[in-house]
């Protein structure tokens, strides 16, 4: 988990990430997810990652 934070913190797109970890991108996604629910205090069911160009995360409240 430290390794998959510091590389999308230094810019590495989630799905780049997850190949160099050799895990599922929806692991790497479903970890971060949890993280940001963490970071804004809310339930992890609460935050869903919605990926766009670049490979940038923007964190989503479920509906």
């Amino acid at each position: 988990m430290t390794t998959l934070r510091r590389l999308v913190d230094d810019g590495v797109s989630a799905t780049e990430a997850a190949r160099t970890l050799k895990i599922d991108r929806s692991t790497a996604y479903t970890a971060l997810a949890q993280r940001l629910a963490g970071v804004f205090g809310l339930p992890s069911g609460e935050i869903a990652l919605q990926s766009e160009a670049h490979s940038r995360l923007i964190p989503v409240r479920r509906r």
